[in-house]
């Protein structure tokens, strides 16, 4: 248990890494609720509000997929990982 914190939970580099995706997530939310309509069909219920569209829509990416999509729209968090 004490590894996992000292090595994991409150590894300086780990959470840098966990801002810097949580910062991705952020962006493409807002990108989203911004531009409704680049969210694929299907994610959502008829009449939902925007947010919870872009909520949904994000929340079904693939880690690889979000960051991909993040660095195509001008993320400059997604640039230079590779998963």
């Amino acid at each position: 248990r004490e590894f996992m914190f000292q090595r994991v939970y409150l590894y300086d580099e780990t959470r840098h890494e966990a801002e810097r995706g949580k910062r991705v997530v952020k962006y493409l939310f807002e990108h989203f609720r911004r531009f409704p309509a680049g969210i694929s069909a299907g994610f959502s219920l008829t009449g939902d509000p925007v947010e919870r569209q872009a909520a949904d829509y994000v929340s079904g990416m693939t880690d690889r997929y979000a960051i991909r999509l993040a660095r195509e729209l001008g993320c400059p968090d997604a640039n230079g990982w590779d998963v």
